[in-house]
């Protein structure tokens, strides 16, 4: 069998398995067929509809690498769309796509990976409460994608949150690794969610009569959905951004400040070594060399230069 899944569904959303997507259909019904394109023989049939669906859609469907976008034509639109990656031991934002070729009454869908959203779809419509037609699919796949990739928006935020939390109450608790860890996670969400916003623009705008306003109202809550999440990335990326130069700022500081020690023990320190060093050559006609209490008096006199560089470095308020 070359395809995962193959439903035959009419406009009040009774579905049917099919054993092949080439059943005939009435007015009010459409096929949807769902791909793995890893497998050598789904991706052997596609190729023999080069003709059907032409070369531009085939070679998108098929590509290894991808970016959601739009193509339309006079046939149908093709959509690639990506969401979060459930799969096991993989990263939430290394986003999975999903391709489409999207006709009147025709679905074709085709991944490389598992997408637990059209998990979610399959169940639905094997309980009869999925899509009733074409435009209908398109939304409620893009609805349950966006189901799926809020929560680690929200998870992400509230991470950010924490750390700035405890960052103001104590300067050394954050970790750098965290922080770096949450900026490249926005970041590679929000690479894949801008160009997606822009897909649902498109297919808001799109002439093809089976995209019904219903559908386009659909599809605006959803884009209004995914400019929030946008925006809460690219607001988690400058505030982890924030958090990051203000760490180096205080580390910096205190880096300054150590130095500054450093520097002002050196200063106190540089004329007492010069004298002691001058005394303690082993030469001859040292004064007081001979004398019994000539080191206490030389340890009196550098404690008393001690206290006069304490009282002139307090004077000019470097120390």
């Amino acid at each position: 069998m070359s395809f995962l899944y193959c439903y035959k569904i009419n406009n009040r959303g009774i579905s049917l398995a099919l054993k092949t997507p080439d059943t005939p259909i009435k007015k009010n019904e459409f096929i949807w067929t769902h791909y793995d394109v890893s497998q050598a023989s789904s991706s052997n049939w596609l190729t023999r509809q080069e003709e059907v669906i032409g070369s531009n859609i085939l070679n998108a469907l098929l590509t290894n690498e991808t970016r959601p976008r739009v193509l339309q034509t006079k046939e149908g639109i093709l959509v690639i769309l990506r969401g979060v990656n459930l799969n096991n031991n993989s990263d939430p934002e290394d986003m999975v796509s999903i391709r489409l070729w999207l006709e009147k009454n025709k679905i074709i869908s085709v991944r490389r990976r598992k997408l637990t959203s059209i998990g979610d779809m399959v169940d639905l419509i094997n309980k009869n409460e999925g899509p009733k037609d074409t435009g209908d699919f398109l939304c409620m796949l893009t609805e349950k994608i966006y189901e799926k990739l809020n929560p680690y928006i929200i998870e992400l935020n509230k991470k950010i949150e924490d750390i700035e939390d405890e960052f103001i109450h104590d300067k050394n608790s954050a970790k750098l690794s965290d922080i770096t860890d949450i900026h490249l996670k926005s970041s590679i969400f929000m690479r894949y969610l801008l160009p997606q916003k822009e897909v649902i623009e498109e297919l808001i705008e799109t002439d093809k009569l089976w995209i019904s306003g219903k559908h386009r109202s659909r599809l605006a809550e959803s884009l209004n959905h995914f400019l929030r999440m946008g925006e809460e990335l690219m607001l988690i990326t400058e505030r982890a951004s924030i958090i990051k130069e203000e760490m180096a700022f205080a580390q910096n500081n205190k880096l300054n400040k150590n130095l500054y020690f450093l520097s002002i023990i050196t200063g106190i320190f540089l004329p007492l070594s010069f004298l002691t060093g001058l005394f303690g050559v082993n030469l001859a006609g040292i004064p007081g060399g001979d004398g019994g209490t000539a080191f206490w008096i030389f340890t009196g006199i550098l404690f008393l230069i001690l206290i006069i560089e304490i009282f002139l470095l307090r004077k000019i308020k470097w120390l």
